[in-house]
């Protein structure tokens, strides 16, 4: 009977477990943005078409360009070899050759990646969570999570190498907890490598790894086998940044960006820093009240809610050594962006670095954190359930509260002539332009159809774009904003 009961329950949470992933794929088409752009978005866009900042300088000083010109810098040698961030740009390329070159697919791009994050973070769960209702509960919570939403529809790299890190989450969950075998660890090692590569800042995640293995194993990790594996790990990896700029070329571009065009450097304190860096966490770990009253208390109020998670849950609620190392993991992997950023911002002198994107890494470990505790705490038998469930709700119901709020205010785009003027090109067949800047011409001929013929002037004394019919005749004027879209040029 009892065999029979919990049968049942296993199913029960297997349907609701597939369903939360499925409605998660719903969600993300349901609420498909009409796409706007920000920031550097363009920049991606461009070097996923073979124009960067390497070979961007051939085109200055001409007055006269084609879209031939342009277009034959699309080559698969130009985006691997001269983007900073080449594995993403070419899967970028490679989807937009297929898919069209629509300002759309760019976005649909990303949502695949998303969505192959949900699945990957499905399988994670289960590796942690084991089949209970808890997986589909932290799968609604990473779907709706503000930081994981705001790259499902960015034009970036962060939500495809945000799905590489959860791949190898799952790596390094199962090497230490399933036997220590040497395909995980190859496994685990290759896909920190790629996510590395897709972006440096994956580093706080795969610090987290590399000190919890030697902790863990201590001398007896450095086998003649693990050795080798961690050294071709290494070579790899050097070999990657000897034909592509360093992290630390990174951080020194985004720094002078930030400084040019934000304007938010000022001398942070240590007090700075350490707030910001329990309101990040907070936020990371889906207890968002700092969202709805930003103050101190608040902050301070919200990262002890974290700690007490994590000191009820070792001292009352875990008896096992495994599980008690998978809260162990999950709060480490969930918090360490924080603390990065905390440190990166306080180096650096301003704050960019708490940006959702560059701590999105932690968020599903964060959740994930959150939704062991609770499933821990409903199976004690001396805390009520009705007790437990409430907790529950008031800790997480603020954060589905923000993700719906902010699906019904504006998104903030910066503003960007340069799309009105690529959508008449194409509605009034326009064939010749003139445009203040080269980067205009490169900009719009990105997102023009294939193989559309453009004639491009550069006239650096306007401030506009004059589309011209085919007897050169002036057929519009629209002015062309200036602002951090296009600045990395």
């Amino acid at each position: 009977m009892y065999k029979e009961k919990d049968n049942k329950k296993y199913q029960a949470a297997s349907y609701f477990n597939i369903a939360a992933l499925l409605l998660s794929f719903v969600m993300l088409f349901v609420l498909f943005p009409k796409k706007t752009l920000n920031y550097d978005e363009p920049y991606q866009i461009m070097c996923s078409k073979g124009i960067t900042l390497m070979n961007v300088d051939k085109f200055s000083g001409k007055t006269v360009l084609t879209s031939d010109e342009f277009n034959k810098e699309n080559t698969i040698k130009n985006v691997f070899f001269e983007g900073t961030d080449s594995i993403h740009y070419m899967f970028l390329h490679f989807f937009i050759l297929l898919s069209g070159n629509d300002l759309q697919n760019y976005v649909l791009f990303s949502v695949i990646w998303a969505i192959l994050s949900l699945t990957g973070f499905y399988f994670l769960c289960r590796l942690i969570l084991g089949d209970s209702f808890f997986v589909g509960v932290a799968i609604i919570l990473l779907a709706t999570h503000i930081v994981f939403i705001s790259q499902a529809y960015s034009i970036r790299h962060y939500v495809m190498t945000l799905f590489f890190v959860i791949l190898s989450g799952i790596y390094f969950f199962r090497y230490l907890l399933q036997g220590k075998k040497t395909a995980d660890l190859v496994m685990l090692f290759a896909l920190c490598l790629i996510s590395f590569a897709s972006h440096y800042l994956a580093s706080y995640i795969v610090a987290v790894y590399i000190i919890t293995i030697l902790y863990v194993e201590k001398l007896a990790f450095f086998s003649k086998k693990n050795i080798l594996i961690s050294v071709l790990s290494l070579d790899v990896l050097l070999l990657y940044y000897s034909i592509h700029s360093t992290p630390f070329d990174s951080i020194k571009n985004n720094q002078q960006y930030i400084q040019n065009y934000f304007k938010i450097i000022k001398n942070i304190s240590i007090f700075d820093a350490v707030s910001v860096a329990m309101k990040s966490a907070a936020i990371n770990f889906a207890i968002v009240f700092v969202l709805f009253r930003d103050l101190f208390i608040v902050r301070l109020i919200s990262f002890l809610l974290i700690v007490s998670m994590y000191l009820i849950g070792l001292k009352y609620l875990i008896k096992q050594d495994s599980e008690k190392f998978k809260l162990h993991a999950l709060l480490l992997l969930g918090i360490c962006s924080s603390l990065f950023s905390g440190l990166l911002s306080f180096y650096t002198n301003n704050i960019a670095y708490f940006a959702y994107r560059y701590v999105v890494f932690s968020v599903p470990f964060a959740v994930l954190f959150g939704c062991y505790f609770f499933k821990y705490l409903l199976g004690e038998p001396h805390v009520k359930r009705i007790i437990a469930y409430g907790i529950f709700a008031l800790l997480f119901s603020p954060a589905i509260i923000a993700f719906i709020l902010s699906h019904k205010h504006s998104q903030g785009a910066v503003p960007c002539n340069h799309l009105w003027v690529i959508n008449d090109i194409a509605k009034k067949d326009v064939h010749k332009i003139a445009v203040p800047k080269v980067v205009d011409a490169v900009f719009i001929n990105c997102l023009l159809p294939k193989h559309y013929a453009m004639t491009y002037n550069i006239d650096s004394s306007s401030r506009e774009a004059i589309l011209y019919d085919n007897n050169n005749a002036q057929i519009e004027k629209i002015p062309l904003i200036y602002n951090e879209l296009i600045v990395m040029f």
